[in-house]
């Protein structure tokens, strides 16, 4: 009787279908900054017609004008005169205050980046190691989950937490070595770990498992706003190293 049949999802499909989910919407969001990054601020570029839309129309108006013309009663032709308009003069447009915005901000960017320091495996902050430190705890945590995991999809979370392990421990190994592209995958895991221990503890029924989850996302924010400028001053110093910014490398 299909009224009293129980129905179960197939775990395995849920589990990599809502990763493939996941993964591919975070893949947009990281890839949409790249996209736009080229269109932003540059010059010309503005909302509107397309150049020369309004003249097209314009053609257009005018044939129907003189098509309706020759179709009706022929008139007598009278001389007209064209007085030219006097020119507007030119006004300070919003695409010229968006420039000199942007030269602002560029100015500020300059300045903010020649104060910064480089950073290199002799002055390594303390934040760096407190970054790693926070990100061997969640690997043992995924170990543990990997060695209790039971039930019907216990090899599928073995398999996906597997997996974050070995990202975890490759951003962990890249983060105390000062590699960009490790750095700026560790924040990526450290805004993660925030966004999900929130929302964790805000649908989380039991009060002490809450606070716990609100204080663990918070020590992950407080990481993660301490590595902003970490990554900041690991890239000034690669600009140092290809010699696109005057100094001296640090020793490696």
């Amino acid at each position: 009787d299909p009224a009293k049949a129980e129905y179960y999802p197939i775990v395995g499909v849920t589990y990599w279908t809502f990763r493939l989910m996941m993964g591919l919407g975070f893949w947009m969001f990281g890839v949409a900054p790249l996209v736009l990054q080229p269109t932003a601020g540059r010059p010309g570029a503005r909302a509107g017609p397309r150049p020369g839309m309004m003249d097209g129309m314009a053609d257009r108006k005018r044939k129907r004008k003189r098509h309706a013309g020759t179709t009706g009663a022929p008139q007598k032709p009278t001389a007209t005169r064209t007085v030219p308009s006097p020119a507007p003069p030119p006004k300070a447009g919003g695409n010229d205050a968006m420039k000199r915005g942007y030269a602002k901000a560029e100015l500020k960017n300059i300045a903010a980046r020649e104060a910064l320091e480089p950073i290199g495996p002799e002055n390594r902050p303390r934040i760096v190691l407190i970054a790693c430190g926070w990100l061997l705890l969640a690997c043992i945590s995924l170990i543990v989950s990997i060695i209790t995991a039971d039930g019907d999809g216990a090899n599928a979370t073995r398999f996906g937490n597997a997996l974050m392990l070995i990202v975890v421990l490759v951003a962990v190994w890249g983060t105390y070595r000062l590699r960009p592209w490790a750095i700026l995958g560790a924040q990526t895991l450290f805004a993660l770990a925030f966004v999900f221990t929130i929302l964790a503890a805000v649908f989380s029924d039991k009060a002490l498992l809450s606070v716990g989850l609100v204080v663990s996302g918070l020590i992950t924010g407080w990481v993660f706003y301490r590595m902003i400028n970490v990554m900041a001053r690991v890239q000034k110093m690669e600009l140092i190293r290809r010699g696109e910014l005057e100094g001296t490398p640090p020793k490696a």
